[in-house]
């Protein structure tokens, strides 16, 4: 998702390369300009997927929900962006969407955003996780500026529109985000 730098989630939202300031975002647009060039020359069917806030097992320290468990297991409650509003997608939904994509006859030669539709605030989020995993029970709200550097850019609503890949494959996420936390935790 660091492709983007609004809250204009779509597949057919026009992206600047040049405007992006992230070396990673950058990098995901060029492959996919790659990929799009190589369908227009070769006649290759390409399909780009675009990940939104993917969780399960065998997740990782580093990414969010990850490190909210190890947090709360931890005993530190902490929880920045509270306002944020983020929506996550459970790992087999994912795999179940890349499926549906490399079957289906009438995905081709697009991008397709992989997530869940359904988002809540970082804030609920951080509430869920502790409920869910019986955790401490008061929360410290931490300052944005204190966890991120100066000048960093956060997009405050980070939803997929996945109107798309529905259309093209009838692929929609299944999993709820308590059987997210629990397999993440696990």
């Amino acid at each position: 998702t660091c492709v983007f730098r609004s809250n204009e989630f779509s597949e057919e939202s026009a992206i600047n390369l040049l405007a992006q300031k992230n070396p990673y975002a950058k990098s995901k647009l060029m492959n996919e300009m790659i990929a799009q060039t190589y369908s227009d020359l070769y006649g290759i069917r390409t399909i780009g997927m675009r990940y939104f806030n993917v969780y399960g097992e065998n997740s990782k320290a580093g990414h969010f929900l990850a490190d909210q468990i190890a947090k709360i297991r931890d005993g530190r409650f902490e929880c920045f962006g509270a306002n944020e509003t983020r929506s996550f997608c459970h790992v087999l939904d994912a795999v179940a969407g890349v499926e549906a994509l490399m079957t289906s006859h009438n995905a081709k030669n697009a991008i397709y955003n992989l997530g869940s539709s359904s988002a809540m605030t970082i804030l609920e989020l951080a509430k869920l996780v502790n409920h869910t995993l019986g955790g401490c029970s008061q929360v410290k709200l931490v300052p944005y500026q204190e966890v991120m550097p100066l000048g960093f850019e956060e997009i405050l609503h980070r939803v997929p529109d996945v109107a798309l890949i529905q259309k093209d494959t009838g692929w929609k996420s299944r999993l709820g985000l308590v059987e997210i936390i629990r397999d993440t935790a696990d």
